[in-house]
């Protein structure tokens, strides 16, 4: 919540500001230009501006919304996916050591990798090499007849799952809005800041306090697409709730699945 406090005060304290800085930018132009006639833009050619990219703004924010939503399905889908991986190993002999190095691989996710994700927008070296491990753990995996065969399959094609799921989860980590994007967007709050100060006959405080509350929502807009441009990190972000959960219920499991 400080965070949330922090962020939208400075944002606020900009929002005040600029309105204020072009005020007394335009009362120096003016005095400059006394007595010559008044250059206006059209209201009709703003209205116009502001309409794409009002849309350009939500067109960013929907689509990443959708993304957001897709990042935080897979991580459940990969927890549930290694969460099953664990439980048909039971039907192996000696399937322990597969069992636990599932078990160490979701704890180095929850210690190891969210951190990495969340301050340096990287995968966890040290939760590759458990991967690496869960997979070497499965190789050594031995089915004891003809019907385990189809059971190692399956085994095989949910670890082949959850490596989908992973790789698809680096891909989102460094953002997923193109540079460009963001030059449109600065160069769009440019344009509405000039515009907002153009308007208006009067200079008064309704109109001060008019532009200041549109250059809030235009910077809260912003800085809600930065934050959710990368799922894993900022002040939204995904919890690894999902992980945490299946390595629970694998350790619950645990005193049972020895009998094998």
């Amino acid at each position: 919540m400080l965070n949330y406090l922090l962020t939208f005060g400075a944002i606020a304290c900009i929002s005040i500001a600029v309105p204020t800085m072009y005020l007394a930018l335009k009362n120096r132009v003016a005095r400059a230009t006394e007595g010559k006639p008044a250059c206006s833009v059209s209201g009709t050619i703003f209205s116009l501006f502001g309409s794409i990219y009002a849309f350009f703004i939500g067109f960013c924010i929907v689509t990443l919304w959708s993304t957001f939503n897709t990042a935080k399905m897979n991580l459940a889908e990969e927890a549930n996916a290694l969460l099953v991986a664990s439980y048909i190993s039971r039907n192996f002999n000696d399937s322990s050591g597969f069992r636990n190095a599932v078990a160490a691989y979701l704890e180095s996710i929850v210690q190891d990798e969210w951190p990495s994700m969340d301050k340096e927008n990287a995968m966890s070296a040290i939760s590759k090499q458990h991967f690496d491990t869960v997979w070497d753990a499965f190789r050594a995996l031995k089915p004891g007849d003809k019907e385990d065969n189809s059971l190692y399959v399956e085994l095989g094609t949910t670890l082949m799952l959850s490596s989908k799921l992973r790789a698809a989860r680096a891909l989102s980590l460094s953002g997923n809005l193109y540079p460009p994007v963001w030059i449109i967007m600065i160069i769009g709050f440019v344009g509405i800041c000039l515009e907002l100060n153009a308007t208006g006959a009067k200079n008064g405080m309704r109109k001060h306090v008019v532009e200041s509350i549109a250059i809030f929502t235009i910077l809260s807009c912003m800085y809600f697409i930065y934050d959710i441009n990368t799922p894993f990190s900022g002040s939204v972000n995904i919890s690894p709730q999902a992980v945490s959960t299946a390595l629970e219920r694998i350790e619950e499991s645990a005193p049972t699945a020895g009998m094998k």
